[in-house]
């Protein structure tokens, strides 16, 4: 029995048509057929007889709208595919028309969720180096005699745009009068960006908040390990407005067990210089010390003793 890509190779041979429509109810080409179904030899093999790369299709379950091959592949998190569709001559921008309730979602390739996870942020500056920008929304006039809202709606909406990194939409969520204290620092996604929390700090979030097991937002921040200074920038705001350095989250940690634990220099400095306690025990009497030590985080660790940090059991 012939497999799959064979089949596809006669068909081709055949002069049949590589980007007509397939299937009843979703109606898509070829390729976001093989896309979706995981098939890269079919993909692959269409992609060298020039198949078209913006033919999109419409999902009839949830009614987005003109979906591209290239939506699917960022789905998928392979980078060097990705790499491919763009120099085949992907639309980078492609936007789908995504309609929930009164208003209007416009979602390009680096508004889509990347699986799995880890390779989000890789993707995000591939896409973003290639010249991709974020959707965009609208508010559609509201219909006559709608029901009224219910309660929390905007609150909801707010949630769902900051774990999404949707920047526009948080921002006039916000001006619409979202109450950002419904969510606030302490209840925003591990995966929301700096940008986010810049939002909410500057629309007059509480700083010293705690989350479901304990964390202040400086606490969480402190966390994250080093990225491009955007961390110290947002952690020297927090100070600035009154965050405690010292606050103590999960095991008796504070933000600097969190950095000596993560490395990085310029956080437990800034931490240091703003009163972070460097001797500070968590619940077994290890100090952040004794963190950078068990992590070779060498630099971290010189640091602390230049402030006088010891180990738990000095």
């Amino acid at each position: 029995m012939q497999s799959d890509v064979d089949m596809s190779k006669v068909l081709a041979n055949a002069g049949a048509d590589i980007n007509r429509p397939i299937g009843s109810e979703w109606k898509i080409s070829p390729l976001l057929h093989a896309l979706r179904e995981d098939e890269t030899g079919i993909v692959q093999l269409l992609l060298g007889l020039g198949v078209d790369l913006n033919h999109s299709y419409d999902n009839p379950r949830d009614g987005e709208k003109g979906i591209t091959p290239l939506h699917l592949v960022v789905l998928t998190g392979d980078i060097e595919l990705i790499n491919q569709f763009l120099n085949k001559g992907a639309n980078i921008n492609a936007k789908t028309t995504w309609r929930r309730k009164d208003v209007e979602l416009y979602r390009t390739p680096l508004d889509y969720k990347v699986f799995p996870r880890e390779r989000k942020e890789a993707i995000r500056k591939t896409l973003i180096a290639r010249g991709a920008l974020q959707g965009s929304m609208k508010f559609l006039d509201p219909p006559k005699k709608r029901k009224p809202r219910s309660k929390g709606y905007l609150e909801r909406e707010l949630r769902n745009a900051a774990y999404a990194n949707k920047h526009e939409i948080v921002r006039k969520l916000i001006k619409r009068g979202a109450d950002i204290e419904a969510i606030g620092l302490c209840g925003l996604s591990h995966d929301s960006d700096f940008g986010i929390w810049n939002q909410f700090i500057i629309a007059g979030s509480k700083v010293n908040c705690r989350n479901q097991i304990e964390m202040s937002p400086l606490f969480e921040l402190a966390g994250r390990g080093e990225y491009d200074g955007s961390e110290i920038e947002l952690a020297g705001k927090l100070i600035a407005l009154g965050a405690d350095v010292n606050a103590k989250g999960p095991l008796e940690t504070t933000p600097l067990h969190q950095v000596a634990h993560t490395e990085n220099k310029k956080m437990a400095l800034l931490l240091i210089s703003n009163g972070a306690e460097v001797n500070a025990k968590d619940f077994t009497k290890m100090t952040p010390l004794d963190y950078a030590v068990g992590q070779k985080h060498e630099e971290v660790a010189r640091l602390l003793r230049i402030h006088g940090g010891v180990k738990g059991k000095q």
